[in-house]
């Protein structure tokens, strides 16, 4: 599960300004605060899904700093702040992931797709991806 960002709320929707104010009107609760959790709180179910039983494995990514502050984390479950533990020291990492992999999960979301719409063939996997192999030097 790789998630990119932070899933907020189209905070321009009427519908959620007349939630935000009527929390903020009943209850006190501070509009930022309430898109924060909600966002954090569809981060928690979507890494939910990758492990539902003790039998599965994968692998949780949050590409994003912002998680690692702490007003963020508090507000993740513990099972995530244990398996995910802060970093030591703020860092910028660039990370490249090979095309190839962004080409996989695109088929992925395309199976889908209505009937009648032609999936692309997939690609052969990048060699520093294959297992058991190491790709021959030039």
């Amino acid at each position: 599960m790789l998630i990119i960002g932070i899933p907020f709320q189209y905070t321009l929707s009427k519908i959620l300004k007349a939630r935000l104010a009527y929390m903020k009107e009943k209850y006190q609760i501070d509009e930022s605060d309430f898109l924060t959790f909600d966002a954090l709180r569809q981060t928690s179910q979507c890494m939910g899904r990758v492990i539902r039983s003790k039998q599965d494995y994968g692998i949780m990514i949050l590409a994003d700093q912002r998680y690692a502050r702490a007003d963020k984390r508090q507000k993740l479950p513990g099972w995530i702040r244990e398996e995910h533990p802060p970093p030591r020291a703020p860092s910028v990492r660039q990370v490249h992931v090979p095309a190839c992999i962004l080409r996989g999960a695109s088929c992925l979301l395309l199976c889908s797709a209505p009937n009648g719409f032609t999936l692309p063939r997939p690609t052969p996997p990048h060699p520093l991806l294959s297992a058991g192999t190491t790709p021959a030097r030039q």
